[in-house]
């Protein structure tokens, strides 16, 4: 497994650190299982910080990672869930925006380039 996972006890987050090799889909599922765990012991927001600054992303990983987190029924598309990926590059842009403009993700997904901006973001929300 190329994902170090790390839950929170104080409060309703899950951090995950990506290495290579990568196996998007496999490693998808795997992080699936966590967040859903966590939304089933949640009764509000969850929120997921995805930190893929140590990935060499190709297009097609990229895509089947999406693919594989974004179905129906899937935790990462639960309206609860609040993800906050940490990395940079054009791509991982793109990708972020493009499942922004789903209606039914609309939002859920912001781009940060460190997990200290994400986690700032995070307890701001928590306060407001």
């Amino acid at each position: 497994m190329t994902v170090d996972i790390e839950q929170r006890s104080d409060m309703p987050l899950i951090t995950v650190h990506f290495t290579m090799p990568f196996d998007p889909v496999g490693e998808a599922e795997i992080v699936a299982e966590k967040l859903q765990e966590m939304l089933d012991a949640t009764e509000g927001k969850v929120y997921y910080i995805a930190d893929i600054t140590a990935l060499e992303l190709t297009f097609s990983q990229l895509m089947l990672g999406m693919g594989a987190a974004y179905v129906e029924g899937s935790p990462y598309a639960d309206p609860r869930m609040h993800i906050y990926t940490i990395a940079s590059g054009d791509m991982i842009k793109m990708a972020s925006e493009a499942v922004n403009t789903q209606e039914q993700y609309k939002g859920s997904v912001r781009l940060f380039a460190t997990v200290d901006e994400a986690m700032a973001d995070i307890e701001a929300a928590m306060k407001a």
